[in-house]
């Protein structure tokens, strides 16, 4: 869904069971927000406190802690609490306020404010020429660590074979649009081996 990488990669990242993900002040407006975009999806599982425990700190620690991602929509000062409060480190925190934004250990963004980030975006750069040179069009433009390259169906069949990417929209009868993310995961040899295989699918 997100990563470049080969199936067996893709795999051992996503697990055998679905990601668990807590917002910790799901309450609030930006946690309801949030709240409003997952809890419909059937690929994750949202967890969730009773009113009654929804600010008690030994509640709200275990789901911190159970939780593979965490949202925190917070006051500042509460966040770093919470923050404080994780203890398992498979749990990826995302916070939405101001109180590590510029924290020694966080990432604020994506441009390029660390060496791996700056990675990631030449490597997104170079899967974009790759489709370029194999003649695909794009159905926008990105200069980010996203690529939205147009395909035939037929090719991405090909893809899918070896890659994992998210189907982004129908163009026409034969050709969709697709999503291409570079990550933390994503190597130099997965991304050299994947505009390999575009090169090789486009020219049958």
């Amino acid at each position: 869904m997100y990563i470049i990488a080969n199936k067996a990669r893709w795999a051992a990242w996503e697990g055998i069971c679905m990601k668990k993900v807590f917002i910790d002040g799901s309450a609030g407006t930006t946690g309801l927000r949030i709240f409003d975009r997952l809890h419909g999806r059937t690929d994750i599982q949202l967890l969730t406190l009773p009113e009654s425990e929804r600010k008690l700190e030994s509640s709200r620690k275990r789901l911190l802690n159970e939780a593979d991602v965490v949202f925190l929509c917070l006051p500042d000062d509460a966040a770093r609490e919470a923050a404080s409060w994780v203890e398992n480190p498979d749990t990826v925190v995302l916070d939405t306020s101001t109180a590590h934004r510029t924290a020694p250990g966080w990432c604020y963004g994506f441009p390029e404010l660390s060496p791996v980030q700056e990675a990631r975006l030449r490597q997104a750069k170079r899967i974009a020429k790759a489709c370029e040179d194999a003649g695909c069009a794009f159905f926008a433009p990105s200069p980010t660590n996203q690529q939205f390259p147009i395909f035939p169906d037929t090719a991405l069949e090909k893809l899918a074979e070896k890659y994992k990417y998210s189907y982004w929209a129908r163009v026409d009868e034969t050709h969709s649009a697709v999503r291409l993310c570079t990550s933390w995961a994503t190597t130099d040899e997965n991304v050299d081996a994947l505009c390999k295989d575009i090169a090789s699918i486009m020219a049958e």
